[in-house]
């Protein structure tokens, strides 16, 4: 009787509900969600789907989720009247929080007349600047990841990871306890302001599978080492991890499943499988793929340039950025600046039956995204702003940030692999800093 009763009150107060709605006495809002049947496990003899969207919806006012076949993201397809959906997408906050999927670019921190420690986010979607207080990220060395969180070293050199939405922090282990590689600390045994992040070339976040959900990693790149180290959450201490070049370090890691790949100077590649990460230990390389490349050896006789190391889908992929170095006259020094700017990248893709790398020149519906950040690739059909076939860069190059005639931040935009061209993206004055220019990163909640 209790069941029965109940239901009758559920009916009786659905019933109301939508006569009240008829009446516009209240907006109803419906909400569904995808995300507990086994849509990307669907085959009709053609194969199982890459991507699941929703037909036509015929109701106003009705919000369906569906998620990613990585299922870490979720689409949100929402049908509202036409002067409703006008004021959803000038909502300020609906916006910042919304546009999940495009990257954000966190502009360098403004030390002037700003007490509350408000920092700029630039949106590339609508190309609109946010004012966000974040003082968590004055004084810190930033590392922008795709996964909502920006890896940083604090003037402790104490590594987080922070959510500029959410504020959400979690610690890792200090870098201090490292070999410091010869930089020596004040006498009070603090650090100097611009040695943070001198032990580490990148941070980079990677967000691997365990057991029945994710947690997220940090792999140093260190400057003075031909190694890495990784620690977890939770983690007290960072563990070393072992190469097998003496001769070339890495310079860059991506994750792929349960495996991390490794990329040395040289072009090859390591890779070790993420299961074995659990003893703080020295973890061994589970393979290594010696495949030494010509165009690698004579990128590296250029100065300045760069390589990076980017997964899109199951492809591998040697991103190379070229770059030209230049004298600045500097009126009010007796020595004259040096900077550097891009000027062209290529890239490469592992054939991993020939085990070496071939040149691309169309990269497909994504854009990559490389610079002071965890190496990305982003599919421009989810990421509204972005264009398809380019690379979008930010200033790594922080032995020229001193400059001052063009300090950190002035070397950023995005290059046309079809045409050759590069244009900026962002056009503001207060993206230059000597220390934390600015970086791209994904927002999530």
């Amino acid at each position: 009787m209790v069941s029965v009763r109940d239901g009758t009150q559920d009916l009786d107060f659905v019933t109301d509900h939508f006569e009240r709605a008829k009446k516009g006495k209240i907006v109803s809002l419906g909400f569904s969600s995808y995300g507990s049947l086994p849509l990307y496990e669907s085959d009709f003899g053609w194969g199982k789907p890459v991507w699941v969207t929703s037909a036509t919806l015929a109701m106003k006012n009705v919000i369906i989720l569906i998620p990613s076949h990585s299922r870490t993201q979720v689409d949100a397809y929402v049908c509202l009247s036409e002067e409703s959906m006008r004021n959803l997408e000038c909502d300020q906050e609906f916006t910042l929080f919304a546009m999940k999927s495009v990257p954000w670019l966190l502009l360098a921190e403004n030390t002037q007349n700003n007490p509350n420690c408000v920092r700029k986010i630039f949106n590339l979607s609508n190309n609109k600047c946010y004012n966000l207080n974040l003082p968590q990220t004055f004084g810190a060395r930033c590392w922008g990841s795709p996964y909502g969180w920006i890896a940083m070293i604090d003037r402790n050199y104490d590594v987080i990871l922070f959510n500029p939405i959410t504020k959400a922090q979690i610690p890792f282990p200090s870098l201090k306890s490292l070999d410091d590689g010869g930089i020596k600390s004040k006498s009070d045994g603090s650090y100097q302001h611009w040695f943070l992040g001198c032990f580490a070339n990148r941070l980079i976040v990677l967000k691997v599978p365990q057991h029945q959900h994710y947690e997220f990693v940090v792999l140093v790149v260190h400057v003075y080492y031909h190694s890495l180290s990784f620690a977890r959450q939770g983690d007290k201490s960072w563990t070393p991890v072992l190469v097998n070049s003496k001769e070339h370090h890495i310079v860059d890691i991506v994750g792929m499943d349960d495996n991390i790949f490794g990329l040395y100077g040289d072009g090859s590649i390591v890779f070790w499988n993420f299961k074995e990460f659990n003893a703080l230990e020295l973890i061994k390389p589970a393979d290594y793929s010696p495949c030494r490349h010509e165009f690698i050896v004579k990128f590296y006789q250029g100065g300045c340039n760069h390589i990076y190391f980017v997964r899109s889908g199951s492809d591998l992929l040697i991103v190379l950025r070229y770059k030209d170095d230049y004298v600045t006259n500097n009126e009010d020094e007796d020595e004259d600046d040096i900077a550097c700017k891009t000027v062209d990248f290529d890239v490469y893709r592992f054939n991993s039956i020939d085990k070496g790398w071939e040149e691309i020149k169309d990269l497909g519906e994504v854009a990559l995204i490389v610079g002071g950040n965890t190496s990305m690739c982003v599919s421009v059909a989810h990421s509204k702003g972005l264009q398809r076939n380019c690379i979008y860069f930010t200033d790594d190059e922080c032995c020229f940030w001193n400059s001052s005639i063009d300090p950190g931040g002035h070397d950023m935009g995005f290059f046309d692999m079809k045409n050759g061209n590069i244009q900026r993206f962002y056009h503001g004055d207060d993206m230059h800093s000597s220390f934390a220019p600015p970086t791209l990163f994904i927002p999530q909640l």
